[in-house]
């Protein structure tokens, strides 16, 4: 997409989910900084979708891409989205703003909840 002189670059992802294997875990965030890693420097990239993960509440010595307006515990595939913002010089933008606590849930169904 083209705004005035800037590409954005919006992809949509969707990440495998906690009970797979660490090796596709790997690949698809391998796959991702590899597309993403192509794409000019100049350009603007939004990576949406599920990322099957939780970055937690804190930014915990990841300042630079975790704004610590999270939620709860970070988990191991919330390092691969927080070590993949690293390496592409990339933020979580939902965690750089305060948000009630009925929005930080995502999903529920019953009594058990994600956030």
């Amino acid at each position: 997409m083209k705004v005035d002189e800037r590409v954005i670059n919006v992809l949509s992802a969707y990440a495998p989910q906690a009970g797979l294997s660490r090796e596709s875990k790997e690949r698809f965030w391998g796959d991702t900084i590899s597309v993403i890693s192509d794409l000019s420097e100049t350009d603007t990239v939004v990576l949406a979708g599920d990322l099957n993960g939780h970055v937690g509440a804190c930014a915990d010595g990841y300042d630079d891409v975790h704004g610590g307006c999270g939620y709860g515990r970070r988990n191991l595939e919330g390092e691969y989205i927080l070590e993949s913002c690293v390496a592409l010089n990339m933020v979580v933008c939902n965690s750089k703003f305060k948000k009630r606590l009925s929005h930080l849930i995502t999903y529920s169904s019953g009594a058990p909840v994600a956030r």
